[in-house]
């Protein structure tokens, strides 16, 4: 199974607002585009990670335990890239990557 570290943020930002239309719009897309990257990643993991309403997205207990595991992996990911930006300056992938984490941050 191939995981990318865009598909977790994008599950993290929908937890974390609790609605595929607000987290579409933070990120500049379509709804229908984004439920298509999370049905993708529902595909891939092999479960629904999200009850879905006109009310929101709510993580169901099998959604909300990947996302623990989501929300470590990312915030790994995160402390790697903030120490050690040299590695990053030529991998676009990467630099998509931290873009995406800072707008799937919690806000505080």
């Amino acid at each position: 199974m191939h995981l990318n570290p865009e598909s977790l943020s994008f599950a993290l930002l929908i937890s974390d607002l609790g609605s595929i239309a607000r987290a579409a719009n933070i990120l500049g897309m379509k709804q229908a585009t984004l439920s298509r990257k999370l049905t993708a990643l529902e595909s891939r993991v092999g479960v629904r990670l999200f009850d879905r309403s006109t009310r929101g997205a709510v993580p169901t207990v099998s959604g909300a335990g990947f996302l623990n595991q989501a929300r470590r992996i990312v915030a790994d990911l995160r402390a790697f890239l903030k120490a050690a930006p040299d590695l990053i300056a030529g991998d676009m992938d990467l630099r998509q990557f931290a873009m995406i984490s800072k707008k799937s941050s919690p806000r505080a």
